[in-house]
């Protein structure tokens, strides 16, 4: 004969086994299949990597859509594509070793000091001599005009590197009253201390 403990606790696992085997039997769905879906991406977005080779590289939106998607990448294999900065040198702030493209057209480097210095073009530069006044002047005429942006003063195509300063005369009476004495002052250049100075126009070196 079983004690009142005893009745309780074999009551109870009945019901306990009889409640799951219903469970079991009245829902067939507890043994339907279920899909599971992992995906993986190799090489994964991030990680380090001892090599990592690949026929085309693009960095960045490179085609300003507004996607990364294969529109961004180069044409031809081997070949880097870098996505524009939007000044020249870039503004960002950067760290002692980036690489940037700028918008004109040139590579720059990070020196470490939140400087970006520009890499060789390889173009001509020459400098520049533009007049200030309109008389005597050569025919096209080649007055001192600053077209804005990278070109500054330099002719069309060119872009302007350094102002050199202005250029023209220092002027004086000699020793005689009807001595005159003048002699050409470079760009930049001064005049000795007394002597008028005369700006007759700018130098600029200009490059491609």
């Amino acid at each position: 004969m079983l004690k009142p403990k005893q009745f309780l606790l074999s009551l109870s696992l009945s019901l306990s086994l009889s409640l799951g085997i219903s469970l079991l039997a009245f829902n067939p769905l507890l043994f339907a299949d279920e899909t599971l879906t992992i995906t993986t991406y190799y090489p994964s977005p991030y990680g380090t990597y001892n090599q990592l080779q690949a026929n085309q590289l693009s960095v960045g939106d490179t085609n300003g859509d507004g996607n990364m998607t294969s529109a961004d990448l180069p044409n031809n294999n081997g070949n880097i594509r870098l996505a524009a900065h939007t000044a020249a040198p870039p503004t960002e702030t950067g760290l002692q070793g980036e690489i940037a493209y700028a918008s004109d057209g040139y590579l720059y480097v990070n020196n470490g000091s939140s400087t970006w210095v520009k890499q060789g073009g390889g173009g001509a530069s020459f400098t520049y001599y533009c007049n200030f006044f309109t008389d005597t002047l050569p025919i096209p005429s080649n007055i001192c005009t600053n077209a804005g942006g990278t070109r500054g003063y330099c002719p069309a195509g060119f872009r302007q590197i350094y102002d050199l300063g202005s250029w023209g005369l220092c002027t004086n009476i000699g020793g005689y009253a009807t001595e005159l004495w003048s002699f050409f002052r470079p760009p930049g250049g001064g005049c000795p201390s007394g002597w008028p100075v005369y700006s007759y126009g700018g130098a600029f070196v200009c490059s491609q």
